[in-house]
């Protein structure tokens, strides 16, 4: 017998088909994880989540075995969101022009701050060491 996934523990629940679960082919973590991302069943996730440490893994399975409803479940496949080339050119030229990584350009979009402007008198010309204090 083929080691089992976390695929056939899903269909077991989803199609109503009991298999006998083992811990260590899927941990009850993992599937509360997959079954998280199905909206229709978050509502039973999370009041078993709060005892996820708790209860044995087989607990854990059989709980979703019998509260989930019988059914075909599909996720929804999030695709990459498309940035226009002008957005995309504006952002690599703010990222080059404050010498930011990658990563670091990634959480300045993600809290919105696109609009940081470039202070052009922070850096005036140095012509010899008493005019910085100037």
């Amino acid at each position: 017998m083929a080691d089992r996934t976390i695929f056939d523990y899903l269909n077991a629940i989803f199609y109503k088909k009991y298999i006998t679960y083992n811990r260590k082919s899927c941990s009850s973590y993992l599937l509360s994880l997959w079954l998280s991302h199905d909206n229709q069943l978050i509502d039973i996730v999370n009041t078993i989540n709060e005892f996820q440490f708790l209860l044995p893994d087989c607990k854990i399975y059989e709980y979703y075995y019998h509260k989930i409803p019988q059914g075909r479940r599909y996720l929804k496949w999030v695709k990459k969101e498309e940035v226009d080339k002008k957005k995309k050119e504006k952002l690599d030229e703010m990222r080059a022009e404050f010498m930011l990584s990658k990563k670091e350009m990634e959480i300045y979009k993600t809290f919105g701050l696109t609009n940081i402007k470039k202070n052009d008198n922070v850096k005036k010309d140095v012509k010899n060491a008493s005019s910085i204090f100037l």
